[in-house]
């Protein structure tokens, strides 16, 4: 049956099966009260009264929170610069580098003629540490792409053919392209499963497969052959992007159909290696002898960042906020992307503060888009801003202002949300 039940704030029942009554302390600034009771009948015929603690304002820490967040003037950003990494205490000849969605898993490749050297740094923390990998049974790496998991491998030797690995590099498969034996390859690009792949040729075109390197298919960005020399791809392989030495950039969004020119200098460069985000929006790309140069628009503006190296290799995670650059002759570079400290949130690529009765956790990125502050707890939205809860009301915190009003709630529709929840009240 149905059974409408009652809420009172009065003296309580005494309880059934041994359950002792607990009251709620009274507020500093109230006098004391009965703590809210919650009746409900179990059976027909039975009814038991249920106590519920009363979440009452805590008006002290209100205040206080209140005037600290009235006085902040200014929201606070963790900086971050590009800092140098030495897996060894040597320079060495760093070339491509490739890492997992995340960013933690690392891989990078160095150079010995002809085809690259046989020696990949590896790092499973974010380039904290590093650890040197002999890959004895390929000729030689150098452009190398990995799958978000980081599992999956592929590798480019530089006067050779196309390797693969399905175990993070325990075991490798060559992989001969259909053209000439061997070919002068330079970068390649995976998809974050590792199917779709593509590889830069030297004074050639584009290959791409989407079987995992089964099967390969010339794909001519210009008429005529390029100097190919770093290539990337979005997470599903639709987006492609790739550079050539002494020239501009080139982009495709429909998974090598057409290609558009992308020039962001005046000038031609000596492009290296290209990275791009999961969704394709940000990108980098360096230059050797140069600078790195970022986007946030797919590659409609970009921007100078870094001193000038001989930049080789770059790689980014899945959402844009790690990056990771390798200099010939050099170390690795690292790069996090500022963000906002906690009661900050970004507002027109800026960190601003939350303001009186907001919050917001640390770590929005400054590049990642507008962000809201939310209530704090026992406040509701009310015309736009946060405001106190009356005097035996509370509300869990984390409504957003621009969501619209909303209201505090007594301990006993609390109570009552939870037994609805649990099928006990139907009133």
């Amino acid at each position: 049956m149905n059974h409408r039940d009652e809420c009172s704030c009065g003296e309580q029942s005494p309880l059934p099966w041994g359950f002792q009554p607990r009251r709620a302390s009274p507020p500093r600034d109230a006098q004391p009260r009965a703590p809210c009771v919650f009746a409900t009948p179990i059976n027909q015929g039975h009814t038991i009264k249920v106590p519920v603690s009363e979440v009452l304002p805590r008006t002290m820490l209100r205040v206080l929170l209140a005037v600290l967040l009235s006085f902040a003037s200014l929201a606070f950003v963790s900086a971050s610069t590009w800092t140098e990494v030495k897996p060894t205490g040597s320079t060495q000849r760093y070339r491509f580098i490739a890492s997992s969605s995340d960013g933690t898993k690392l891989i990078v490749t160095t150079y010995v003629a002809p085809y690259g050297g046989k020696t990949v740094w590896t790092s499973a923390d974010s380039g904290e540490m590093w650890t040197s990998r002999e890959y004895a049974a390929l000729p030689g790496t150098y452009g190398i792409a990995m799958s978000s998991d980081g599992t999956k491998l592929a590798a480019t030797a530089h006067t050779g053919n196309i390797w693969t690995s399905t175990d993070s590099g325990a075991n490798w498969a060559e992989v001969v392209v259909p053209k000439d034996s061997t070919q002068y390859w330079f970068d390649i690009a995976s998809s974050s499963d590792g199917t779709k792949l593509a590889a830069a040729l030297h004074s050639g075109h584009i290959w791409t497969s989407t079987d995992s390197g089964a099967n390969w298919a010339e794909v001519k960005p210009t008429a005529s052959t390029q100097q190919w020399r770093g290539i990337t791809m979005s997470s599903d392989g639709t987006k492609l992007a790739a550079t050539v030495a002494s020239g501009n950039i080139w982009m495709s969004t429909n998974s090598g159909e057409t290609w558009t020119e992308v020039k962001p200098t005046a000038s031609t460069q000596n492009w290296s290696a290209i990275t791009m985000s999961s969704d394709g929006t940000k990108l980098a790309a360096v230059v050797t002898g140069g600078n790195i140069w970022t986007s946030k628009d797919s590659g409609e503006t970009w921007t100078s960042t870094a001193s000038t190296q001989q930049w080789r290799g770059i790689t980014m995670s899945s959402d844009g906020t790690k990056l990771y650059a390798t200099v010939d002759n050099g170390n690795i570079w690292t790069y996090r992307t500022p963000v906002c400290d906690e009661n900050s949130h970004v507002s027109n690529g800026a960190c601003v503060p939350c303001g009186p009765n907001l919050y917001r956790a640390q770590g929005d990125p400054i590049d990642g888009g507008d962000t809201e502050c939310a209530c704090v707890e026992d406040h509701r939205v009310l015309n736009g801003a946060c405001v106190a809860c009356d005097p035996g009301t509370s509300r869990a915190p984390g409504d957003v202002p621009s969501n619209g009003d909303t209201e505090c709630l007594t301990c006993c529709d609390v109570r009552r949300a939870k037994l609805q929840a649990l099928g006990f009240y139907t009133g």
